[in-house]
């Protein structure tokens, strides 16, 4: 495992983990940046975590819970295409 601070506006300082070992391929200074594309990517799986309700499966069968996740999963794409 690799550690590598990066520090942000403020001089809010953060501590990355990665498994990308070799510092020539992959520098220091990249990471602030790739940390940056990744935030909104892990924000939008938190919003769609909370619209989906994956904890609230009405339904306990595997297929069941497929189902559920799909439909929902189609709804919330139908009102993104509506609005």
């Amino acid at each position: 495992m690799r550690l590598i601070r990066v520090t942000f506006k403020g001089d809010e300082t953060e501590v990355l983990a990665t498994s990308l070992h070799d510092e020539e391929a992959f520098p220091a200074h990249v990471f602030k940046h790739l940390y940056h594309l990744m935030w909104g990517i892990k924000e939008q799986y938190k919003r769609a975590k909370c619209r989906v309700e994956i904890e609230n499966f009405f339904r306990r069968s595997a297929q069941c819970v497929r189902q559920d996740f799909y439909a929902k999963i189609f709804a919330i794409n139908l009102t993104t295409i509506l609005v």
